[in-house]
């Protein structure tokens, strides 16, 4: 009974993605509970599927946050400091 596999009829829900990139960008930042700033230029996703692009997951549909759900293993968030040099 494993929280890591999702079966082919349950949905992968807007909130499971906001969690995971919330928790992936924790990770990074290391900032517990840290949420995912989706406006900030400096912030990447990597990992996700080439024909997926990084955005909100509310721009998401179905099958896009079931695909990303399924390769969420090998997802990680990269933060860019360029920003903060002058």
């Amino acid at each position: 009974m494993s929280g890591e596999t999702t079966c082919s009829n349950e949905e992968v829900t807007l909130k499971k993605i906001q969690n995971l990139f919330n928790s992936k960008f924790a990770e990074a930042s290391g900032i517990v509970g840290g949420r995912m700033p989706y406006s900030a230029n400096n912030v990447q996703m990597i990992g996700l599927l080439d024909d997926i692009p990084f955005k909100r997951p509310s721009h998401y549909g179905k099958n896009q946050r079931s695909r990303i759900w399924n390769a969420r293993a090998s997802l990680r968030c990269h933060i860019n400091d360029a920003e903060c040099s002058t």
